[in-house]
């Protein structure tokens, strides 16, 4: 079964049907069952993490079932969800539907998922999915967590939540008889040093009326959670090659290397060059304005906790005459470090640099019909201040200047305006 795939931001709440339970249950009906969502440590931030929801209850007497489940989307998004791996092709029925939005509301972020999975005939399951007691997975949970480096080190805990006494409970098929929730509780990541505060107890569950005697409250739900990995424990600051010497000539040359090929630069070490590269400690990575603060790093009377003035705009200017783009920066600082990524029909020629930049360094790399060009100095050069032109792209049919990217000579980004009205000029 192909599983229903989504992305969204915003508070997350998943429900999971409700469960029905064949009669073989009802013998052991006073007895509690345990629904678990998983817990993942040293989570990745900028991946797609597997969480998986299991429960101990016997499941070839299952014939449908539906869980509630929240989340904050700050530190990541649920990214998919599927039938979990302990169940059959016998379930023929599984989605997932996001709730929680006023209609027509774009901007609004669904902060309600109900995830439902039935079977047509319990019967139809085979003896195979007996668990005799051990948890099953019954749901795989994708998440793809933020990569905002200010969440690192930080707990995600994913809870059951309950609108009504039903949203998270089982139901045997036979009898009508309903399994709901017994009570909820935290579970949190094994390390000594944890000390973050969870943002609320666990949510009560809304109880049945335990005086019906068609609903049992004797479920046990256990919430989980996302680990995210603290940078420490996968890299040293400005250790973009992982050698374990950090701020080395070597590792500037490896980040310079990634703006013009790509993550391959960093071999077997990806994670770890990625989490190293926040060198100015924004939480973003890979950033023109860390391989600048990686540069200046090594200059005397500069430091990681040197003042920099706020983020300022910059204007890039692409004018086209005889089939050659020349590329203008208007800027309030010197500049120190520059990307921009081009993309044309036809051949794209040498990039070249202007005589007002002729102090600094360029690397380029075409792949297919686009050009990323980097403009930079380990040297501690720059381009002055003001209006001055840095490269001219001479090409056989059509140039458009796409991103731009740039830091000042402090390492401080710069807010990069390319598309000047009415698009790029003619001379």
């Amino acid at each position: 079964m192909r599983p229903h795939r989504f992305q969204t931001a915003g508070l997350i709440l998943i429900a999971v049907a409700l469960i029905s339970v064949g009669s073989g249950l009802a013998e052991n009906s006073k007895a509690s069952f345990e629904v678990r969502i998983g817990l993942a440590e040293r989570a990745l931030q900028g991946h797609r993490i597997k969480i998986p929801v299991t429960t101990t209850v016997d499941m070839r007497k299952i014939k449908e079932f539906t869980i509630l489940l929240k989340f904050d989307p700050l530190f990541a998004t649920l990214d998919s969800a599927s039938l979990g791996k302990d169940l059959g092709p016998e379930w023929n029925h599984f989605s997932c539907v996001l709730e929680g939005c006023p209609p027509g509301d774009t901007k609004c972020r669904p902060s309600i998922a109900r995830i439902s999975a039935s079977v047509e005939d319990p019967a139809a399951i085979p003896d195979s999915q007996y668990n005799n007691g051990a948890a099953q997975e019954i749901i795989s949970l994708t998440f793809l967590t933020s990569n905002n480096r200010s969440y690192e080190g930080q707990f995600l805990p994913i809870r059951f939540i309950w609108n009504t006494c039903d949203d998270n409970s089982f139901s045997l098929s036979e009898s009508a008889t309903i399994y709901a929730a017994l009570t909820a509780q935290d579970s949190l990541p094994p390390r000594e040093w944890f000390d973050q505060p969870l943002d609320s107890a666990p949510l009560t569950p809304v109880y049945c009326d335990s005086s019906n005697a068609s609903i049992i409250n004797n479920i046990v739900f256990v919430n989980g959670g996302l680990d995210i990995c603290c940078l420490w424990d996968i890299h040293a600051e400005g250790d973009i090659n992982a050698n374990g010497v950090p701020l080395e000539t070597a590792d500037i040359e490896m980040f310079i290397r990634f703006f013009i090929d790509g993550l391959s630069v960093f071999g077997s070490h990806v994670e770890s060059s990625i989490a190293a590269s926040d060198v100015n400690l924004d939480g973003q990575p890979l950033t023109i304005s860390d391989l600048q603060f990686l540069i200046r790093l090594q200059s005397k009377g500069f430091h990681r906790f040197s003042r920099r003035p706020p983020s300022e705009a910059a204007v890039w200017i692409p004018y086209q005459k005889n089939r050659t783009m020349r590329i203008r920066s208007v800027t309030g600082h010197k500049l120190g470090a520059a990307l921009m990524v081009l993309t044309g029909e036809g051949k794209i020629g040498t990039p070249v640099l202007s005589k007002e930049a002729q102090q600094m360094s360029m690397l380029y790399s075409q792949r297919g019909d686009t050009l990323r060009l980097l403009i930079y100095s380990v040297d501690g050069k720059t381009v002055d201040s003001g209006a001055h032109d840095l490269a001219t792209i001479p090409y056989s049919n059509t140039l458009r200047l796409d991103s731009a990217a740039a830091a000042d000579y402090d390492a401080t980004p710069l807010q990069v305006d390319f598309n000047m009205a009415p698009g790029h000029r003619k001379e």
